[in-house]
């Protein structure tokens, strides 16, 4: 992979700690910058998208697929209808699938 070399200024606290990660990471500190910014969020992506994403890789918008609580099936059923609302209603945003919750709908 090609690399371009960057120049930044860091504050003396910001080296400190630039070091201890590298150094507890057992790796460059080039690596812990490229890995910080690979953390960033995508500056166009819309912000909805982002706190879904978020939620969804901790595991709360839905039950992790071997989450024992939930048959498999009932998990797929449960996938297939949202699907299905998709399809003929469009996705609900957040704030408005919690108020149609409440609402009972």
């Amino acid at each position: 992979m090609k690399m371009i070399r960057k120049q930044l200024y860091l504050e003396p606290r910001q080296e400190q700690k630039l070091k201890r990660v590298a150094s507890r990471r057992g790796c460059t500190e080039a690596e812990v910058v490229r890995k910080a910014i690979d953390q960033l969020p995508e500056p166009d992506a819309p912000l909805e998208d982002l706190v879904v994403e978020r939620l969804a890789a901790a595991g709360m918008l839905v039950p992790p697929s071997d989450d024992a609580d939930i048959p498999s099936e009932e998990a797929a059923q449960m996938e297939r209808e949202i699907a299905e609302w998709d399809r003929q209603h469009g996705p609900l945003g957040l704030s408005e699938a919690v108020w149609q919750d409440r609402e009972g709908r």
